[in-house]
């Protein structure tokens, strides 16, 4: 009754294969083939904690794109193809092994995403841009921007564009992850723009009284930002976090807008790895 996730069967086999063509230029080919199934909840099912005023809800996500609710592509063929250009990677060795040297350095990627075998059809290019800014005294300054659309649009929900959202206080892992956004009503079969800043002090507010830094504390501010231009959607979020509580947790302020107006104010705890 309190999940917001929705799920579905995927039984599948998938191949991946990596070659680095030279330090500055790396390819992934990946094929997998899936034969996917909608789930029902069963309405007779009795919780654990049961809230009177709540009902479990549909598998079948809310989402502004998705007219005739088809959820999930029943057979696919996907096929991707990657490329990695790092223009400024240098190569290393090390015990007569070969490694590539791309610190601070940025990192372009253009990617295709190819669903085939089903009247379901799609082909998707996404073009990305990673870099990390080593500001020496001031920390580093860590962003990602992701630029895609379809060339050929999905009729199938699990073939749109998802985007790292949460609605819960616990905060994902990724760097690519928004703090306070809807996980499935965004999604998009058409263009979109993803954008993630973080930068990472080493003195800030708290930082600047040394116990606290030697204890282990650490602060960050952060912006995220996503368009979806069909949907006349612009979303942002900023906020300041701070980490090493107890060696253990982290907590963030966020504070989000969409389409230029103030909408919410949240908490989130990160737990450290």
């Amino acid at each position: 009754e309190e999940n917001y996730l929705k799920i579905f069967q995927k039984d599948f086999a998938s191949l991946e294969y990596r070659k680095r063509f030279s330090p500055l230029f790396v390819g992934i080919l990946g094929v997998e083939y899936a034969q996917k199934k909608e789930l029902q909840n069963l309405p007779n099912f009795k919780p654990w904690i049961d809230t009177k005023d709540k009902d479990f809800s549909s598998n079948q996500p809310t989402v502004i794109e998705l007219n005739d609710k088809k959820f999930v592509n029943p057979e696919v063929l996907t096929v991707d193809f990657e490329l990695a250009f790092r223009p400024f990677a240098k190569k290393g060795e090390y015990n007569g092994r070969e490694y590539s040297i791309n610190s601070g350095n940025p990192n372009f990627r253009i990617k295709s995403t190819n669903g085939l075998l089903s009247n379901g059809n799609f082909s998707r290019l996404q073009a990305s841009y990673e870099q990390i800014f080593e500001l020496e005294k001031i920390g580093d300054l860590h962003v990602l921007a992701n630029y895609g659309g379809y060339i050929k649009e999905s009729s199938y929900f699990s073939d749109f564009r998802h985007f790292n959202g949460n609605q819960t206080i616990i905060r994902s892992f990724s760097f690519n992850a928004f703090r306070n956004l809807d996980y499935y009503v965004h999604s998009t079969k058409g263009n979109y723009l993803e954008v993630f800043a973080a930068n990472d002090f080493q003195k800030f507010l708290l930082t600047q009284i040394t116990p606290l830094r030697i204890y282990g504390l650490k602060e960050s501010i952060f912006a995220n930002y996503l368009n979806v231009p069909t949907q006349n959607f612009n979303y942002l979020e900023v906020g300041y976090g701070i980490s090493g509580i107890g060696k253990l947790l982290g907590l963030e302020v966020v504070g989000n807008f969409i389409n230029g107006q103030y909408n919410a104010t949240v908490l989130r705890v990160k737990l450290n790895r």
